[in-house]
């Protein structure tokens, strides 16, 4: 197999990899994103990618190197604005990096690190992770989420990477459901997930509000 069918951002690691991996499988969904997973196995490790590209993005596992990328995300006051609420210190922001981002990253709900094509920068996360309820987690449910450094808003870039894992989720994944979540203030991520066709199903009410979204495989 070649490198040459992904961005140019993994050839790298592709390189590095290519004489200890099986050839990926390659998933090519109706609305023409690719999708790319290999697996290792041996006595010693196990390595799995994941790789979902569309125009303008592409979406991998996170690695190490994008920790500072990360932590400078989360200390964006204007960033944090609705998610989370405020800045987060850099100590937590590299704990919650490895705890949660490089721990899940061959999970198949897992946030995935965001890449611009055009300049091969980290400038965020997005994807869906487990829908957690009462007594565990909904096997055919996710949560989608995104999150992107303030200078890439206002490109479609939300709605273009909410696709693709829509997409993702029902077609390849076999979800029956994907929720959402938005601060009722933030008037920009509530049009991108109404764009996406969610719709609104409560309102949660606190010192600071949410509305809580759907959407249904085949809505």
């Amino acid at each position: 197999w070649s490198s040459d069918v992904c961005s140019s951002d993994l050839r790298p690691f592709l390189a590095d990899i290519r004489m200890r991996a099986q050839p990926p499988s390659a998933v090519q969904s109706s609305k023409g994103r690719r999708l790319f997973l290999l697996t290792h196995h041996s006595t010693r490790y196990t390595l799995s990618m994941f790789l979902l590209e569309t125009e303008r993005l592409l979406f991998r596992e996170h690695r190490r190197s994008d920790l500072e990328d990360y932590c400078a995300l989360e200390a964006d006051a204007e960033v944090r604005r609705y998610v989370g609420g405020a800045p987060r210190p850099r100590e937590i922001a590299v704990r919650r990096f490895r705890e949660r981002l490089l721990k899940n990253a061959a999970r198949k709900l897992a946030l995935r690190a965001t890449i611009f094509k055009a300049d091969s920068r980290y400038i965020g996360y997005s994807g869906l992770y487990p829908n957690f309820r009462p007594g565990g987690s909904a096997g055919d449910e996710a949560v989608l989420a995104f999150c992107f450094a303030g200078e890439y808003w206002g490109r479609g870039l939300a709605t273009e990477a909410g696709r693709a894992f829509v997409t993702h989720g029902f077609e390849q994944l076999g979800l029956k459901r994907i929720v959402a979540v938005a601060d009722v203030r933030n008037a920009t991520s509530i049009r991108v997930l109404e764009k996406l066709g969610f719709t609104c199903t409560a309102t949660e009410r606190g010192v600071r509000s949410f509305y809580r979204f759907e959407l249904v495989s085949g809505s």
